[in-house]
């Protein structure tokens, strides 16, 4: 599964409207919060290559959702 269909589908599942993905190491690759996107350079590499999710954590603060996932490159 290419990772913009899995990040769409995590997103919905979770009923989240924002969301941060960082490697194992603490690099953000990509983010949306508020609809403020930011994309860095690494994530090009990520969506084309076979990754794998290491950890998915959903922070509530009672007002929105946000998904962190961890991956692996």
């Amino acid at each position: 599964m290419i990772f913009d269909e899995l990040l769409k589908g995590q997103l919905l599942t979770n009923d989240c409207n924002n969301y941060l993905i960082a490697t194992n190491t603490g690099e953000i690759i990509e983010s949306c919060y508020r609809c403020l996107h930011r994309r860095e350079k690494k994530a090009l590499e990520l969506y084309k290559k076979d990754i794998s999710i290491i950890n998915t954590k959903i922070i509530d603060n009672n007002f929105e959702r946000t998904l962190c996932i961890i991956v692996d490159l």
